[in-house]
């Protein structure tokens, strides 16, 4: 008897692609994860969520594969503090 996979797939329609379908998901109600869902509900998370979507079915939004290289790149040169020079944020968009 086989064994199943240990993971449970997070993006219903794409499962084995690295795309926006994760967006389009949350935009429909449609999220796995209850705490991706909320990211609807959040005025900030909102507007960036529905760009990447496209706030109407059947428009687009800004391009996923484009942006999400360049934001890893971007936060490769972020340097890492450790020990007394970093902090453990209570909230993670503020300083403590």
């Amino acid at each position: 008897m086989a064994m199943a996979p240990n993971y449970v797939a997070l993006d219903k329609g794409s499962q084995t692609k690295f795309d926006a379908n994760f967006f389009k998901n949350v935009r429909d109600g449609n999220a796995v994860l209850e705490s991706d869902q909320r990211l609807l509900g959040d005025a900030t998370t909102r507007n960036i969520l529905q760009n990447y979507a496209g706030s109407i079915r059947g428009l687009l939004g800004f391009r996923f594969d484009l942006e999400f290289p360049k934001a890893m790149i971007k936060m490769s040169s972020i340097d890492v503090k450790t020990g007394a020079d970093g902090e453990i944020r209570k909230v993670c968009s503020k300083f403590n």
